[in-house]
């Protein structure tokens, strides 16, 4: 059985330094993904086309 994970999605596009803003914070891309638009799920995870592009801690205020 999976414990359910709450999260929220979002739409970001990626700038040209490889990063999105989410939540006053920014995370880096792949560069591949430069002015894509990508979803962000703010459990820290960014996804592109159902397929995971990066994952990393989610920064704390």
């Amino acid at each position: 059985m999976t414990a359910n994970v709450f999260a929220e999605w979002c739409v970001r596009r990626v700038n040209l330094d490889y990063h999105v803003n989410v939540a006053d914070h920014y995370y880096s891309v792949p560069h591949r993904f430069v002015r894509a638009e990508v979803e962000v799920r703010l459990t820290a995870c960014t996804w592109r086309s159902s397929t995971r592009a990066s994952a990393m801690p989610r920064i704390s205020a």
